[in-house]
C-alpha cells in the first residue's frame, strides 16, 4: 500500500481515502494513517477535508477502468496546498483504452496547466509496478492556485454534472 511506501521513506503525518470499506480494514491495521476517509473521489467536494489541507496528495492504482473519474484531479488539487504536490501514475494504455479517460483527462490535466490550477514538475516512465511489465507514466504536479472556476471547463469535462462549480485549490512525494 502507498502509505506503508511513505513510511518507510520518512513520511508520518499520512491520511487515507478509499471508498471500499474491506480496504478501510486492511489500511488501518497497517497502523500507518493517522485519518482514513471512507470517500470516493468521483470530483465532489469532500466536505470532511479542508481546502489546502495537505502537502501532498499521491493516488497509485486509481486511474483505471472503473475506479477514479477524470474529475478527481480537481479535488485532489483541491485540497493540497500552493506550492505542494499532486503525484499519481497511470497505464499508458489506459489513456486510450479506457473510456473515462480517452481524449479526456490528457486534456483535463493540459487544461487545468493552461487555467493556472497546477504546473507539471515532471513524467517518470516506468516498467516495474506491476508484474506485467507494462508501461506507465508518473506525473507530479505542483500546485499553483487557490480556486480554480470550472465553469470555463470544456463540456468534455462533466464537474459534478454541472459547469460552474468552484473549487478552491490552495511533504512531498516521489
Amino acid at each position: 500500500m502507498v502509505g506503508e511506501q511513505l513510511k518507510k521513506r520518512g513520511f508520518i503525518d499520512i491520511d487515507g481515502l478509499d471508498p471500499a470499506s474491506g480496504m478501510r480494514h486492511q489500511a488501518l491495521k497497517k497502523k500507518v494513517y493517522k485519518t482514513y476517509y471512507l470517500e470516493f473521489m468521483d470530483g465532489h467536494r469532500i466536505d470532511d477535508i479542508e481546502s489546502d489541507a495537505y502537502d501532498c496528495a499521491v493516488a497509485a492504482g486509481c486511474f483505471n477502468l472503473g475506479l477514479l473519474p477524470c474529475a478527481a484531479l480537481l479535488e485532489m488539487a483541491r485540497v493540497v496546498k500552493p506550492g505542494g504536490l499532486v503525484c499519481f501514475a497511470i497505464f499508458d494504455y489506459n489513456l486510450t483504452a479506457v473510456p473515462e479517460y480517452n481524449n479526456r483527462l490528457g486534456p483535463l490535466m493540459s487544461w487545468m496547466e493552461k487555467e493556472g490550477v497546477w504546473e507539471l514538475l515532471d513524467t517518470k516512465q516506468r516498467t516495474d509496478s506491476d508484474i506485467t511489465g507494462t508501461m506507465e507514466t508518473v506525473y507530479r504536479y505542483t500546485i499553483r492556485a487557490s480556486e480554480v472556476d470550472t465553469s470555463s471547463a470544456p463540456a468534455r469535462f462533466p464537474i459534478n454534472g454541472a459547469g460552474s462549480n468552484i473549487y478552491n485549490l490552495n511533504g512531498i512525494c516521489h
